[in-house]
């Protein structure tokens, strides 16, 4: 699960806005409360064999973060240690230099301690500038990395000196994102500087994709060479990443389908809707967490993770009303409810391998407990958040766990998965927080995982009326344009949102 998070640039050289021409990007011509892009043009530097990909190639993730960073609103630089190979053309400046647009260079025959970095992604014009100080040579003298451990020495100090060239050639064009799979990169700090984000291929996907959500563009499928864009409403976009994110949900309306029980139907549907919601409050909380500082900070992102809770908990609330009513369960679905021990032992009753999806000290019980807290805030204090600074002198956001739940919290977390896992930092002024983004990287795919179980557990094909067919319980097939749910759309999104 990629944390959804660039570097802190604060420090880093300002950075000019450069915005795009907008007629380029919507030909339906401008409305009158539309507004420009919130922010400038994404800056990529990657290693040129993780974008090489082409029109023909088949559909995978490199395929489609090819056609993302051609974006008019991405501007990409490609590097290789070696630079360009032979076949990339060379164009001719007019005082008679020749550099490859779209390239960065380094010299690194330069004197010591200065090495030339060379980069343009213009025909008129090329920067020239240079890496200075002893990062490098530091990185080579790093015996105590575990990259290139098996290789000769000689070899590991020969890959760590590249490593560490290529991020800091990727820190003189001011790059926001290194794309990278090189493994020195991702243990020591020599990539954590100066406001560049050194990512894998799959991080960069979730990274470029959430970018493109902030400008509103909802980027479906995009050939490497930038040609045939399929561009979605931000409705249709998450409403297909829910559903990809929910595939059980498919059994659910095929049943309550064929036996016409628009009630059921419904249920399903708002269970969808639900997380549809909960991912465009994660867009909010990540974007927020880039956006803005100090108070304002915290207050966005409590105000996304409370909604996002809201959605989560109001998603499981309906499996239990369907289930109520699918096992015919005495009482009113009303007082259906997971959290509710009551109702379970009526569950129990009818069906006691649902009842056992949350019996007690299981997983599923411990992410219902860790959800429950959280989300009851709407009937008590509000969720509270405060700006913590790190001994590097970094600024956080955390919010604060529920204080009179926050034990049970605690307790929940070690037994699934542990506390760093979701982001639970020590007590803090005599109060336990947690970091509110890596608190939604683990807890969204928990709810979703569990709604996944709760859905295929429910035997809604025992339903009188009820025949179900495998293809039922699928996607429509097809891979049309006009098919909204064409399997390249649905895991287009599923990457972009990084889940």
């Amino acid at each position: 699960m990629a944390l959804l998070k660039f570097e802190d640039s604060s420090h880093a050289a300002s950075k000019a806005a450069d915005w795009p021409d907008l007629g380029t990007v919507d030909s339906r011509g401008a409305r009158l409360f539309d507004a420009r892009p919130a922010y400038r043009r994404l800056t990529v530097v990657a290693d040129a064999e993780l974008v090489d990909a082409v029109d023909s190639d088949p559909w995978s993730p490199k395929y489609l973060l090819n056609g993302l960073l051609t974006h008019n609103f991405v501007t990409l630089y490609r590097y290789a240690d070696d630079g360009p190979p032979g076949n990339v053309p060379w164009h001719v400046f007019p005082n008679g230099a020749k550099h490859p647009l779209g390239w960065v260079l380094a010299d690194v025959q330069a004197a010591h301690q200065v090495r030339n970095i060379i980069y343009t992604n213009s025909p008129h014009s090329f920067t020239y500038t240079g890496i200075t100080g002893n990062r490098v040579e530091a990185a080579e003298r790093d015996v105590s990395s575990t990259a290139y451990r098996s290789l000769p020495s000689d070899e590991a100090r020969r890959r760590r000196e590249a490593d560490a060239i290529a991020v800091l050639a990727a820190e003189c064009v001011q790059a926001d994102l290194f794309i990278t799979e090189r493994p020195y990169l991702f243990e020591n700090s020599v990539s954590k500087q100066h406001g560049v984000t050194v990512c894998s291929l799959a991080d960069a996907l979730a990274l470029v994709g959430l970018y493109l959500r902030a400008q509103s563009q909802y980027v479906l499928i995009q050939s490497p060479s930038g040609t045939f864009p399929l561009v979605g409403s931000k409705l249709g976009y998450f409403w297909v990443g829910a559903r990809e994110l929910l595939p059980e949900v498919w059994r659910w309306g095929a049943a309550f389908g064929q036996i016409k029980n628009d009630e059921l139907q419904g249920l399903a549907l708002s269970a969808i809707e639900r997380i549809r919601r909960a991912l465009i409050k994660r867009d909010e909380l990540n974007i927020s967490l880039q956006s803005y500082h100090g108070n304002n900070a915290v207050s966005e992102v409590i105000t996304a993770l409370d909604e996002l809770l809201v959605g989560c908990m109001g998603a499981i609330d309906v499996t239990a009303r369907v289930a109520h009513d699918v096992l015919g369960v005495s009482g009113r679905s009303s007082n259906a409810g997971w959290q509710r021990s009551g109702w379970l032992r009526d569950v129990a009753r009818a069906n006691q391998s649902v009842a056992d999806l949350v019996q007690p000290g299981g997983h599923q019980a411990h992410v219902l407990k860790i959800l429950t807290a959280m989300r009851n805030t709407v009937h008590a204090e509000v969720l509270q958040g405060a700006m913590h600074q790190s001994g590097d002198g970094s600024q956080e956001p955390l919010v604060r766990l529920p204080p009179g739940e926050a034990q049970d919290i605690v307790t929940a977390m070690d037994a699934t998965g542990g506390r760093a896992h979701w982001g639970v930092k020590q007590e803090i002024q005599y109060a336990s927080y947690v970091d509110p983004q890596r608190f939604v990287e683990a807890a969204l795919p928990a709810v979703i995982a569990l709604l996944n179980l709760i859905m295929k557990t429910v035997p809604v094909d025992k339903m009188p009326g009820v025949h179900l067919a495998p293809q039922d319980c699928l996607p429509p097939a097809g891979d049309s344009w006009q098919n909204s749910f064409a399997e390249q759309k649905r895991q287009s999104i599923r990457w972009q949102l990084g889940l």
